[in-house]
């Protein structure tokens, strides 16, 4: 069993190594190229990784939000999705992605009145508990969110949106 583990935990790492050699192997080959038309190679290096970030926020362009886990609660994994004014969900909404709002958490409230002078009133939640780590919403990414995860990507602070 343990030699299970190790062999599993070798063939993890050598794919994460792959992957990281594979994009280094990209990069060193646009350096390159710009190499050859006469570009410094620290000009040649900016170069490239503009064009990498353009081709990751083109990626996330049109693709769903995904929140992620900021925190693991008795109850579950609390997930926030951020200081953006469009990213609010209704109660009714957390609980589509099967979770629970969270009333501790930042949330807005809206009275609406009717044409027979009854009122109702919304309650906008920032945050909620899910069973899972993530939750994907049907909102698609702004351009400056893409940025972000993008940068935070590169730096290895996430793992990869997948393609």
């Amino acid at each position: 069993m343990r030699a299970l583990l190790i062999a599993a935990a070798f063939v993890a790492g050598s794919l994460i190594c792959t992957a990281a050699k594979a994009d280094q192997e990209v990069l060193i080959q646009c350096i390159n190229k710009y190499k050859g038309i006469g570009l410094s190679a620290d000009l040649a290096y900016s170069e490239c990784k503009k064009n990498t970030l353009g081709e990751c926020i083109k990626g996330l362009a049109g693709k769903n939000f995904v929140a992620r886990s900021t925190e693991k609660k008795t109850e579950g994994y609390l997930i926030d999705l951020g200081n953006s004014d469009s990213r609010w969900l209704e109660g009714g909404a957390w609980k589509e992605l099967g979770c629970t709002p969270y009333g501790d958490g930042p949330k807005r409230r809206q009275q609406n009145m009717t044409s027979w002078g009854f009122d109702s009133v919304n309650t906008w939640f920032r945050q909620g508990i899910c069973s899972s780590e993530t939750v994907q919403l049907k909102q698609p990414y702004a351009i400056e969110e893409a940025k972000t995860l993008c940068e935070i990507q590169e730096l290895g602070g996430i793992k990869k949106e997948s393609k």
